[in-house]
């Protein structure tokens, strides 16, 4: 009996140190070019879009244009593939230093890379959340594919992954058998709308909620969802987020537009 007392104990107590170190997260900036959004494929590939919609890749030192197109959005794929969502509507990628169209899909509101061969949209004629759709590469065509159910504003997948989304304060994730979007746990959430989300590893959700703060979204078991404020101490007023896929690394846009790294201390 002392035995399981002591052992207890010690368990107790561990448990009690591992609470204690708790890890804080720190901002560093690259680079002085002011932003509106960052996409990241892995770590050599980080590109980001700035209020009038230039594009611009990072080089290690600093942020170099990259024609003088401008887009709505940007995206990068793990491969390091870059695509671009106009005005418009239409979709460009770009290849050997030019950009080139993919066609057009009207109505278009976002767009994330999930891989070389596979493009998740959102469709919405109007300000709000819209239609999901799928478009996968079949050789130099791009096949569109809707998914039925709910609107999300956003979706984020990797690879050929199952999509998360999201609309409003509730997370979701496709199931995949009845062609509708599912939630997991909705009561598990900040109490605040995600303004942009992004995807490390597969069950790894990133998001900054309607007051700037940052949060890393984890699916445990029955799809219960646990929420980590990853916010800076003393900072949560940051505007768009993408992570690699081994999420290691997080990149993010102050609401100053400055653009850095989120980096565990």
């Amino acid at each position: 009996m002392n035995r399981k007392i002591v052992f207890l104990g010690l368990l107790i107590c561990m448990t009690c140190g591992a609470r204690a170190a708790k890890t804080t997260w720190q901002f560093e900036p690259k680079g002085t070019q002011k932003l509106v959004q960052v996409a990241v494929g892995s770590q050599k590939y980080v590109w980001g879009r700035d209020s009038s919609g230039r594009v611009y890749a990072w080089n290690g030192t600093k942020w170099e244009q990259k024609t003088d197109k401008t887009f709505r959005y940007v995206t990068v794929s793990p491969n390091g593939q870059v695509y671009g969502l106009s005005l418009e509507g239409k979709i460009f990628s770009f290849d050997s230093g030019q950009w080139q169209s993919l066609g057009v899909l009207l109505g278009l509101k976002n767009i994330f890379a999930a891989s070389y061969y596979r493009i998740l949209g959102v469709i919405s004629d109007k300000p709000g959340a819209g239609v999901v759709v799928n478009l996968a590469r079949d050789g130099r065509h791009w096949v569109p594919f809707k998914y039925t159910g709910e609107k999300m504003n956003k979706v984020v997948a990797r690879g050929i992954g199952k999509p998360w989304g999201v609309l409003g304060s509730y997370i979701y994730r496709y199931k995949g058998r009845s062609g509708r979007f599912s939630a997991f746990w909705a009561r598990r959430r900040p109490g605040r709308p995600l303004k942009d989300i992004a995807i490390g590893q597969p069950g790894h959700l990133w998001g900054i909620d309607n007051k700037g703060a940052i949060y890393k979204v984890e699916e445990g078991l029955f799809g219960l969802l646990k929420w980590t404020n990853c916010s800076p101490p003393g900072d949560s007023n940051f505007i768009s987020i993408s992570v690699t896929p081994d999420d290691k690394d997080v990149w993010v846009v102050h609401h100053n537009r400055t653009v850095g790294k989120l980096v565990k201390k």
